[in-house]
């Protein structure tokens, strides 16, 4: 077991003792979907924390859309239920760099990569995603890209 999903485990032990039922229903679910990444028929057997954080990625973001969706609808108790599981979600993520942080680094891998036109967007992305996962939003990285290349 990596260090995020220990974490986790540990968490979930601690919320079952307190009885927060709301926390402890959110643990299991992110546990399940950690057991469905080990267990897919190409799933990591071993997955590394990086793995961990693209499907705490993806469940909070499906948590964020479905809270919205519900507020839409007049479902503000549903609305508040997922908002809360985000929370919770979004405890185990790494810190997302802001829109500045974002931006100087965009700028500065543009000058590391040598890149000059639109044609490099791909290089500099690919670049940016792969060492900054789970820490920058990739439509504002492209937007910035865009902006330099342009």
């Amino acid at each position: 077991m990596n260090t995020l999903e220990n974490k986790i485990q540990e968490d979930l032990k601690s919320s079952m003792k307190l009885r927060n039922t709301e926390r402890t229903e959110c643990l299991k679910m992110v546990k399940t979907a950690f057991m469905e990444l080990k267990t897919a028929v190409n799933g990591i057997r071993e997955p590394e924390d990086s793995d961990l954080i693209k499907v705490l990625q993806k469940l909070a973001k499906q948590r964020k859309e479905t809270s919205s969706l519900y507020r839409d609808a007049g479902r503000n108790d549903l609305a508040d239920k997922e908002q809360k599981e985000y929370e919770i979600i979004s405890e185990y993520l790494p810190k997302m760099m802001s829109e500045t942080e974002t931006k100087e680094l965009v700028e500065s891998t543009i000058l590391q990569l040598g890149a000059s036109s639109m044609k490099d967007m791909g290089k500099v992305m690919g670049f940016i995603n792969k060492k900054y996962a789970g820490q920058i939003d990739g439509s504002v990285v492209a937007k910035f890209v865009k902006e330099k290349l342009s």
